[in-house]
């Protein structure tokens, strides 16, 4: 999906629709599929939520009267949206902004009194909030490396909080939930708790086409590979993943996000 909302499918994925010429903070920024595959949602910077297929429209940032980040209306955003997290009924989901604000719809719900994504009194850039695909909570992954589980998940492990270049920018969870991968922009992967490959830390660094960054990475359902998407819309298979049919340059906008299953 790229940031004017065009949808392009890939292996035996289903394209439901999608909002081409998006811009400005129109941007579409995030992507989420529904449990069962039957559908998904789109987001962008400034909140607005499209749904597709069998995905339930709950609520949005304009629609609840909250205007952009960075316009002159009031209440606004305190900075751009960065994430949806829908729950795991799919009555709901989270919109994430890259400070950690959250915004809740549908059934969502703040899990923890402290802090509902886990990072406290830290200050930090969000790059991704998942959930847990196994029961409640999920983690939070700074931009610096950084890992914040919230709802009694635990804490895999984490690159820490590294100095630029370093930009973690997606993450994704295992199947049973008791590990995740963290992708960084330059297209390396580091592995915690049970995803593979089963040396916790490890880093796998992949070669991405030039002039490009990762934006995404996918996992194969319960399976031990992944796909990396790229911001040409390039799909590496890693880990055992089979290649994907259909995977193409978009030779339009960039790659904004990526989902899958």
């Amino acid at each position: 999906m790229d940031r004017r909302g065009q949808v392009r499918r890939c292996g035996s994925a289903h394209s439901f629709g999608s909002a081409a010429g998006l811009n400005g903070n129109n941007q579409v920024i995030g992507f989420a599929a529904t449990p069962n595959h039957g559908g998904y949602w789109l987001v962008t910077a400034a909140g607005a939520v499209m749904a597709y297929g069998d995905a339930h429209y709950w609520g949005s940032i304009p629609g609840s009267k909250i205007g952009p980040y960075g316009s002159q209306v009031e209440p606004r955003l305190s900075a751009p949206i960065v994430s949806i997290t829908p729950t795991n009924d799919a009555r709901g989901y989270m919109l994430v902004a890259a400070n950690g604000t959250v915004y809740y719809y549908g059934d969502a719900r703040c899990v923890e009194t402290s802090s509902c994504l886990g990072i406290g009194s830290h200050q930090i850039t969000v790059a991704d909030v998942i959930a847990n695909p196994a029961g409640p909570g999920g983690w939070t992954f700074s931009t610096h490396g950084s890992v914040y589980p919230f709802g009694g998940t635990s804490n895999y492990g984490q690159p820490g909080n590294q100095p630029p270049p370093f930009v973690a920018v997606a993450a994704a969870a295992t199947a049973d939930g008791h590990g995740y991968w963290v992708l960084t922009a330059n297209g390396t992967v580091y592995s915690y708790g049970d995803a593979r490959p089963a040396t916790s830390g490890a880093a796998a660094v992949h070669v991405l086409p030039q002039d490009t960054h990762a934006v995404a990475i996918i996992p194969e359902a319960d399976a031990a590979g992944y796909w990396i998407v790229t911001s040409s819309g390039a799909v590496l298979n890693e880990n055992g993943a089979p290649s994907l049919s259909g995977a193409t340059q978009t030779g339009g906008a960039p790659v904004a996000a990526a989902g899958g299953w």
